[in-house]
């Protein structure tokens, strides 16, 4: 796929691990003007906001790598990779596979799919599940989560945003990118992000 540039914009990707198995959430963020230090601020800005309640959801046996954060203006451009140390998780409890995942949705102002954004948040233990269904109060804590690290990010001056690339089939280069207002856990069934499973 063809670089698309993103005007003023940062993809910020989280890495965490299980064993020998990783995955990734990523995330938009736009500054105008933005440098290095920018970035490295923002990414350890992010990395110390992680919540102890969201780790209460998380398997002990998953770990955090905190945020890198990629210029992507231009190809090639640079790119901030953190220095975090990790953390684990808090809970004793048996890991879902990374695949099983709390859907949570992003939106904007603008109505449409493309003005949408979607995160799979995996690592969380057995417990937080009963009978099929997501416990109310996980949900809840991975939306709050994902809410401070919007917060975060506007109190260093970054908008948390979605890239949209197509709009009714017309590819767009530049990306439009559009602040993000709110976020939901729409259902409590468990989102499946199948293409974990397929990782060596």
């Amino acid at each position: 796929m063809a670089f698309v540039a993103w005007p003023d914009g940062a993809m910020g990707i989280c890495q965490w691990s299980c064993g020998l198995g990783t995955w990734t959430n990523r995330l938009a963020f736009r500054k105008a003007g933005f440098n290095y230090d920018d970035m490295a601020v923002l990414s350890n800005s992010l990395n110390a906001g992680i919540r102890t309640s969201f780790k209460n959801l998380l398997a002990d046996t998953v770990t955090f790598y905190g945020w890198d954060i990629i210029d992507m203006r231009a190809f090639g451009a640079q790119a901030y990779i953190t220095a975090y140390g990790g953390a684990a998780g808090l809970n004793i409890n048996e890991v879902l596979p990374p695949s099983v995942c709390v859907g949570l949705t992003l939106r904007t102002p603008l109505r449409g799919r493309a003005f949408r954004g979607r995160q799979y948040v995996a690592g969380l233990a057995e417990d937080q599940i009963d009978a099929g269904i997501w416990d109310a109060a996980a949900t809840a804590e991975v939306a709050d989560q994902w809410g401070a690290w919007q917060e975060i990010a506007q109190n260093v001056g970054w908008d948390l945003c979605i890239p949209t690339t197509q709009i009714n089939k017309v590819p767009q280069s530049p990306a439009v990118l559009t602040t993000v207002t709110s976020m939901e856990v729409r259902s409590g069934i468990p989102a499946h992000q199948r293409r974990r499973d397929r990782r060596p």
